[in-house]
């Protein structure tokens, strides 16, 4: 729900790690921080707490009220021709002065991106078929490469390839000699500002740790499916933990209708796939 101020300055949130989206009726404080924190009940959407029901025609796997998330990968040569990025939820209040009162209703971003398909042979055709059809339009999430923001930690050599650079990699988290597990996380820094983004769906065989700039090369393990990385033994107190990875979103179709364009025979065009991102 929004927050409110009796100010003509904006209301600001600190980006926070969510469970999953929920949907209901909540009740709840509002701190200083401008968060709405609630402490009612809610009811998951994201397919983390219902019960599967049976497949329907057509479908080999389960149908129910609260469809899921597959762990596979938008085809990436698609993703490359997108158009798009973080957005905000923000209400502008104008004063009787002729200021305003802005009220950040958001506190995490989410992506929204359009991407525009040129199909040039029949195996490219069928893949986006089968995708789309799995996932059975905007019924089930899927990872989403987001070629304008992909990797931290990282310099891009000659000819696009990535060369891992510890000065840059992201700081998860410093060592107090007892926590052993940390959030991937992505900061971006402008001014006095910082916004910590949780990076949850990390690329496999990308992820490089380090304690301070000296790599760790063993004595962890990666959760791909949430980004939460576990050491065997907690780092020792004030060491800082970075990390270098490239990352992909979680992310959906806004759109359940498939609208190609077949110019000709095995050639044709979708030109605008709407895809939004999820939230964590």
């Amino acid at each position: 729900m929004p927050t409110t101020s009796t100010s003509e300055q904006p209301t600001t949130g600190t980006p926070v790690t969510n469970t999953g989206t929920t949907t209901g009726t909540t009740t709840g404080t509002t701190t200083g921080t401008g968060v709405t924190t609630p402490t009612g009940p809610t009811t998951p959407t994201d397919g983390t707490g219902g019960t599967g029901g049976t497949g329907g025609a057509g479908s080999t796997g389960g149908a129910s009220d609260y469809l899921g998330f597959d762990d596979v990968r938008f085809p990436t040569d698609i993703s490359r021709g997108v158009t798009g990025g973080p957005s905000f939820k923000t209400t502008i209040l104008p004063t009787p002065g002729g200021r305003e009162q802005r009220h950040i209703e958001w506190d995490e971003s989410l992506s929204k991106w359009s991407v525009t398909l040129r199909v040039w042979s029949q195996d490219r055709l069928d893949a986006l078929l089968a995708f789309f059809y799995a996932r059975m339009g905007r019924g089930y999430g899927f990872r989403f490469k987001d070629w304008t923001d992909y990797f931290v930690g990282y310099d891009r050599a000659t000819g696009g390839v990535l060369v891992p650079n510890p000065a840059k990699a992201s700081a998860v988290g410093a060592g107090d000699g007892a926590r052993k597990v940390f959030q991937l996380v992505k900061s971006y820094v402008s001014g006095p500002r910082t916004y910590v983004r949780p990076i949850t769906k990390p690329v496999v065989g990308t992820v490089k740790v380090y304690f301070g700039t000296t790599e760790q090369t063993s004595g962890w393990t990666l959760d791909a499916s949430t980004g939460l990385l576990t050491f065997a033994t907690a780092p020792p107190s004030g060491t800082v933990v970075r990390c270098a990875f490239e990352f992909d979103i979680p992310a959906r179709f806004d759109v359940d209708e498939m609208a190609l364009n077949m110019a000709m025979i095995e050639s044709g065009a979708w030109p605008s796939i709407a895809i939004v991102g999820l939230k964590p």
